[in-house]
Parts: C-alpha cells; structure tokens; sequence
C-alpha cells in the first residue's frame, strides 16, 4: 500500500523530481505541460487548474486512497489525456444510494460525454482488502460503479483501480468492465440480452448489472466427457499456444480479449488454425482445416448479392466447422447448445493458460498442476 511513509519514493519511481523551495518540501511532474505537484509540509496535493474537483476531500494525505487516485491520474496524463477531460469526485444525483455518491475519477472522450468511471481503492495488504473486497461485491451486485453507470450510462467501461508499493517499484492492477454490446457475441446466441436491450427497456443499474453477469462474466460450469478427453485436448492446447509465442511474439492470438471484443467462434477460429499449424510443423501431420478468413476471401467474385451468399455459406460452414467434435471438444459436441456449454469450458482453460509461457523449462510441471 502507497503511505506518506514510502510516499517518496514512490513519487520518484514514477517521475516526480524534488524541487528547491526555501519554506516547503516540494514534488512535481510536468507531462505535455501540465504540472502535479505534491506539498508535504502542508500536506497538499494540487492538481492542473484544467482538472475539475468537485470536493477537496482528494488533494490532501487524510487518506491512503487519495495516493491511489494520485498515481492513476499521473498515469491518465502520461498516457495522453488533458486535464479538462478528467474529473474527481463527481456527485451522484441523489443521497449515498443507488443512485448517490460521488465517482473517484470520471474521464471524458474529446466530446465531452462521459468515457470511463473510475473507482480507486488502496491495495490489499495485511492490514486492509479494500480492492478484493471491491471486486467481490461488484461481482455480486455491480458494487459502487454500476451505481455511478446508473447516472452517467454514456460511459464506455468502468474500472475498479489500484496501485501499490512493493519491492521498490509501483505496480498498478485494474478491472475493467466494457458496457458496449458485442453484437457478434450476442448473435451466436439469441437468448443472451445485452445492454442496449436494458436501454431500450428503460431498466437500472440491476438490469445493467445482470447483463455483466449472465452474458458478458458468465462461469457455468459443465461436466467434462472423460479425463483422457480432457488431457488430450490440453495437449493440443499447448501445441496451439506454442505455435502462438513462436510465430505470433508481438500480438498473441491465444488469447481471450473479453465478451466486448471477442467471441466463442473467433477464439476457435484462431486456436484451430494455430494447432493446425503446429501439427505440420512439429509433427509432420497435416490438418484439414480452413480458417474463416480464407472462406471469406473465397466468396469476392460473386456478382449477384455476394454478401447474402457469402453470410449464408460462413453459415454453413460454421455449422460443420463448430458444431461438430474438434479438437478442441471437451464434451461431445453436435449442436449449438452443447457447442456453447464446450466454448464455455475452452474459454476457462484459455483464460488460465494464456499468461503461461510454455517455451521455458517449467513447462513440464504445467499439465501436473492441470489434473
């Protein structure tokens, strides 16, 4: 957790330099002009005169939090946003209830709606949990930031946020939550709803919030056919994820990017075509196999309403390709129920592989652990 204790040194991890000041100590950090400068003899953190605060109740030390919330607008304006784009302690319409409370740090795009909520936490360390205590109760029933979507529901994503001091460095982590549709996501399946359909409903942050839930962080869970099944299609797993940090170092495609950027049949897509790949490459076999861009690239001759021909053959050939027992079918698959309860599952394993590294020599120890 950042204290005044170790405040110092975090600040010159981060950029602040010490200034000469004959009456104050004094820390600052200029980006694209914009000056944060840090009084510690009275205590005082003053922020560009662009940056709109609507209570003093940030810009002092009464609060560990109040560093967070230093580091992550030092680091917004790093990253390229102006000050006038950036509020703190915006208010809620209404009391401290669903509706109430003020929004830590609230970003606005170049028109000036609102972009992301931020809410700032301090980091979990033997005295407080306040981040992990966040994250759950957002999990359980959207927490402070759907309160504060429930306002301001223009907002892209929302995002719980920390930063720590920890072994001589500053280390951020977040959650973030995209509140746009995927549309491709949802028609791979018609009885999810999305949150347009909540808009569209007039619904409020419970709507809003069960849209998360049930379509976008769903984590059902389903019986696997078989654990030889299941070793086998872990195996062709690490095949694919190798092939990925071979040929694909600067943009890795085993990867699941999120229900807001991504979907069930393009992470099978790109996972058939790797494994594929690493067949022939590593084992001399070759898989039959056509990734949707190549069928897609097929169908550009066509003169007459190409489109609706090419959609109802990538149809078709969707059906064959993913409703079908691949090698990447944990349950057996042959039809799209059974087609999503697998992707579910392949998701899962995705997401808990995908920060692995497996060309080093603590590979071997990674399907022990799997079982």
């Amino acid at each position: 957790m950042i204290r005044i204790d170790n405040l110092r040194d975090a600040l010159k991890y981060i950029g602040y330099q010490k200034q000469y000041s004959p009456n104050a100590e004094v820390w600052s950090i200029n980006n694209r002009g914009y000056t944060i400068s840090i009084d510690f003899t009275n205590k005082r953190i003053n922020y560009p005169v662009e940056l709109k605060a609507y209570r003093e109740t940030t810009k002092n030390f009464s609060s560990p939090e109040n560093f967070v919330v230093l580091e992550c607008i030092t680091r917004l304006l790093s990253l390229g946003y102006a000050p006038n784009q950036i509020e703190l302690e915006k208010p809620m319409p209404g009391g401290h209830t669903d509706t109430g409370g003020y929004c830590d740090i609230l970003i606005k795009d170049n028109e000036g709606n609102e972009f992301i909520l931020i809410e700032c936490k301090t980091a979990d360390d033997n005295s407080s949990r306040e981040f992990s205590k966040a994250w759950h109760r957002m999990q359980e029933d959207g927490g402070q930031l759907f309160n504060y979507f429930n306002s301001y529901r223009k907002a892209k994503a929302l995002c719980l946020y920390t930063s720590d001091w920890q072994k001589d460095a500053c280390e951020y982590s977040c959650r973030i939550v995209s509140m746009e549709d995927n549309e491709e996501y949802l028609r791979a399946d018609n009885s999810l709803k999305g949150y347009n359909k909540v808009t569209e409903e007039k619904g409020g942050k419970e709507e809003y919030f069960k849209v998360w839930k049930n379509t976008y962080d769903c984590m059902r869970q389903h019986n696997v056919s078989g654990r030889e099944n299941a070793f086998d299609k872990l195996v062709n797993l690490f095949l694919a994820k190798i092939v990925d940090e071979i040929q694909h170092t600067d943009n890795l495609q085993f990867y699941w990017r999120g229900a807001a950027h991504d979907d069930y049949y393009n992470l099978q897509d790109r996972l058939q075509l790797m494994y594929s790949r690493g067949m022939k490459e590593f084992l001399g076999e070759e898989v039959t196999y056509i990734d949707n861009k190549t069928i897609a690239d097929s169908f550009y001759l066509f003169k007459n309403d190409p489109d609706a021909t090419k959609e109802k053959i990538l149809d078709y050939f969707q059906q064959l390709k993913f409703y079908t027992n691949n090698d990447f079918a944990f349950l057996d698959v042959h039809n799209q129920i059974l087609f999503r309860q697998n992707a579910e599952i392949l998701k899962k394993v995705v997401r808990m592989l995908q920060d692995m590294r497996l060309r080093t020599d603590k590979a071997q120890s990674i399907l022990r652990r799997s079982f």
